[in-house]
């Protein structure tokens, strides 16, 4: 069968840039727009050659009450029409409550679109991990890219965000990045295929929606016809430069750092030296690598930073992205936050051990109790189904949510942690089980309302948490 000139130039694009494999798991984002549903039926005409498996996620951010929903069911109905798994998550991002959970990964004013942005990309990061996807697959595209280098000029961001969208990043893969907007409803035009009209996306209320539909056509009246293509050579030119001063940086970060125990030092002299583009991405990639920052650093914090260390006032401190540095004579240093992050997975069955740091779980197949209600909070029973299921022990996230025991309904896991009065160092990264990417167990704290002991039930799968305490 011959493909498409789309499919095509697809195909060829991602054997250049090796995006992906043959027989990868591959996770498509569509949120029922002509770009992700054209990414789809691409990747579908494609798939027989390349032997993926797919999956269709989609996020219903419930910003839109009616539309939103609208959405939800088309975009179902389009996974199972191609015999796909289909993955769906709510989010209430009105709620001031849930807003705050992704408020800290934006800028500091951050807009709607940003939070709304943070949440995919969280839930997507999650997803992939959860369904052991090799990839999470973006219909990004040329006219996407033109008008994100257009807004980040205007909001005067550096050289890391001029660089534009990168084509792969993480998990994350944007196959189309430089595919025209045009191009794509073309293809769905000629295939008549049949999409989501987002009424959001005319809003000129957003600031990305007037440099589409405002700017962008008053710069290409001006006789600037070929504006995307040229955006996006620029954006690849500047994410080369990119690529070299983070190599540059990086190089000179491991010379000029000394760790001392649980702080983190920097050699003063020789940093100053450097020039200020390279200091900075030393500071970059020190907050997130080094000190595993996820708070977003401005301009405008690092040059202050970058003056601070220039003064060389011997004693002073600031704090910047929850990290207290301190200015010595010939050091600046933070204190590392030993933070060790949970992850690891297991078989559920009989006399099986997880370990993990902070502690541990066993896990044993044992016969019905008299009492269904453990001796202690640190153990749980659950129904016999649990056999040969994969189990997960991770660190909750801010996002996690838990059906509760007994009284049906969902709950974020922060809030239960609240309740529970579980102090801030130990809640940090409290340990969560989960299974089938659900929440079942809140070891101490709760169980949820799922895999209970059923009458059916032979025996049971009791798990066991150690903490290191004295509750044994």
């Amino acid at each position: 069968m011959r493909w498409s000139t789309l499919a095509e130039k697809t195909h060829q694009y991602l054997i250049r840039s090796a995006l992906v494999r043959q027989e990868d798991r591959l996770l498509l984002a569509v949120s029922g727009g002509l770009d992700s549903v054209v990414l789809l039926h691409v990747f579908l005409e494609l798939q027989p050659a390349w032997k993926w498996d797919l999956l269709v996620g989609h996020i219903d951010h419930g910003l839109r009450p009616g539309a939103d929903e609208e959405e939800s069911r088309f975009c179902e109905a389009l996974a199972k029409q191609h015999g796909l798994t289909y993955l769906e998550e709510k989010l209430f991002l009105n709620d001031p409550g849930e807003k705050r959970e992704y408020e800290n990964e934006s800028t500091q004013n951050p807009s709607p679109e940003s939070l709304a942005r943070n949440a995919r990309y969280r839930i997507f990061t999650r997803w992939a991990r959860e369904y052991s996807c090799d990839a999470v697959v973006t219909a990004h595209h040329a006219n996407d890219q033109a008008e994100t280098l257009l807004y980040r000029m205007l909001t005067g961001a550096g050289l890391n965000g001029l660089s534009g969208i990168p084509a792969a990043r993480g998990v994350f893969r944007r196959p189309l990045i430089r595919v025209l907007r045009s191009e794509l409803a073309s293809y769905a035009e000629e295939n008549s295929i049949v999409f989501y009209e987002d009424r959001s996306n005319e809003d000129t209320a957003y600031a990305r929606n007037k440099i589409r539909h405002r700017v962008v056509p008053s710069l290409k009246k001006m006789g600037y016809n070929d504006l995307e293509r040229m955006l996006a050579r620029s954006a690849a030119a500047l994410d080369e430069a990119s690529e070299a001063i983070g190599f540059a940086a990086r190089e000179q970060m491991e010379k000029l750092l000394v760790t001392d125990g649980p702080v983190l030092k920097l050699r003063i002299p020789a940093f100053n030296l450097l020039p200020a583009m390279i200091r900075k991405e030393i500071l970059r990639t020190l907050y997130r690598e080094k000190l595993n920052s996820t708070r977003h650093i401005s301009g405008e914090q690092l040059d202050e930073i970058l003056d601070l260390i220039a003064r060389g006032e011997c004693g002073k401190k600031t704090a910047c992205s929850d990290h207290t540095l301190t200015i010595g004579r010939k050091y600046v240093q933070w204190e590392k936050e030993e933070c060790q992050k949970i992850y690891r997975e297991a078989v559920c069955a009989d006399k099986t051990l997880i370990g993990f740091p902070g502690g541990e779980m066993r896990i044993e197949l044992a016969p019905i109790p008299a009492s269904l209600v453990p001796d202690d909070a640190h153990t749980a029973y659950f129904s016999e189904e649990m056999v040969n299921k994969t189990v997960i022990v991770r660190s909750w996230e801010p996002a996690d949510r838990m059906t509760l025991f007994g009284k049906g309904g969902r709950k974020k896991v922060s809030d239960i942690l609240k309740d529970e009065k579980v102090s801030a160092p130990d809640k940090k990264d409290f340990p969560v089980l989960e299974t089938e990417g659900q929440i079942i167990w809140i070891p101490g704290v709760k169980r949820s309302g799922l895999f209970v002991v059923k009458k059916k039930d032979t025996r049971l799968v009791s798990i066991n948490y150690n903490d290191g305490s004295t509750h044994d």
